[in-house]
C-alpha cells in the first residue's frame, strides 16, 4: 500500500494498549524474538516491542498507532526498524520517511538518527543503514568468526555439491 494512501486502515491490529515510553517495531515476529532477548539480556524494560506484518504492513500500523492506539499518547520514542532486502537501505528510508511525512510526525533526517518531536522517531534499516541485506546477516556477522561456521559452510558445499545448485535463500 502506498504511503500516499490516507485511507483506513486494511489490516486490523491488535487495540492492546501502548504500557511503555518507548516503542521499537519490526517487520516480524523474528524481529520481535530479538528485540526482546537483546531487551531481556540487557535488563531493559521501558521499551515495547512489536511488529507490522512485513513492509507491506507498515503503513497500517503507523496510521492505527498514530490515530486510534490506546496509549498512544505516552510514546515518547518510537524506533521503526526494517530489513533492505535486496533494495538500497536509503529506498527503504525513503519509503517509511514518506508514510511518517503523510501521518504528520517528525522524519529523521537521516538514518540511524532520531527526529526531535512527539514523538522522537528514529528508522534503522538492516543490516547497517547502508547495505543490501536484513537482520538475519547482522546475526550471521555476529558469529561468523566461531568455529561452527565451518559446519555450516560444509552443508552449503554439499548442497551444491550434491543438488548441483546454490542453496535457496529464505
Amino acid at each position: 500500500q502506498e504511503a500516499s494512501d490516507l485511507s483506513e486502515p486494511t489490516r486490523s491490529y491488535s487495540p492492546n494498549p501502548i504500557t511503555k515510553p518507548k516503542l521499537v517495531i519490526g517487520e516480524g515476529t523474528q524481529e520481535v524474538h530479538f528485540f526482546r532477548g537483546l531487551l531481556a539480556s540487557l535488563q531493559i524494560d521501558y521499551i515495547q516491542v512489536e511488529q507490522y506484518d512485513g513492509k507491506d504492513g507498515l503503513w497500517d500500523y503507523l496510521k492505527t498507532l498514530s490515530t486510534v492506539r490506546p496509549g498512544r499518547q505516552q510514546i515518547a520514542s518510537l524506533g521503526i526498524t526494517r530489513d533492505a532486502d535486496m533494495k538500497s537501505a536509503a529506498e527503504a528510508f525513503n519509503s517509511i520517511s514518506s508514510m511518517l511525512r503523510n501521518l504528520k510526525l517528525p522524519i529523521p533526517k537521516s538514518l540511524g538518527e532520531f527526529a526531535n518531536g512527539k514523538p522522537n522517531v528514529g528508522i534503522y534499516v538492516f543490516p547497517n543503514c547502508k547495505d543490501s541485506g536484513m537482520l538475519e546477516d547482522v546475526c550471521l556477522a555476529s558469529i561468523q568468526s566461531n568455529p561452527e561456521m565451518r559446519c555450516i559452510e560444509g552443508l552449503f558445499e554439499c548442497v551444491r555439491a550434491t543438488a548441483n545448485r546454490e542453496p535457496v535463500e529464505r
